[in-house]
């Protein structure tokens, strides 16, 4: 079962929002999954078969 690895089509299609400052609604990322998954998933990336790419962090506005 893959916790971390999403397709391209997974996450365009996947509707998840959070609210970082109870206010206003953001896609939320991925859960990180068990460490042995991590690892698997960043050897899929070295060894060409995966993507990786850097989630968005969420700037937040004090009022």
């Amino acid at each position: 079962m893959d916790f971390i690895m999403y397709t391209l089509r997974e996450l365009h299609e996947w509707k998840s929002y959070a609210s970082s400052d109870g206010k206003k609604w953001v896609p939320a990322a991925p859960l990180d999954g068990p460490y042995i998954e991590r690892i698997r998933d960043a050897w899929h990336v070295l060894m060409g078969k995966a993507d990786a790419f850097t989630w968005p962090k969420i700037e937040k506005n004090e009022d």
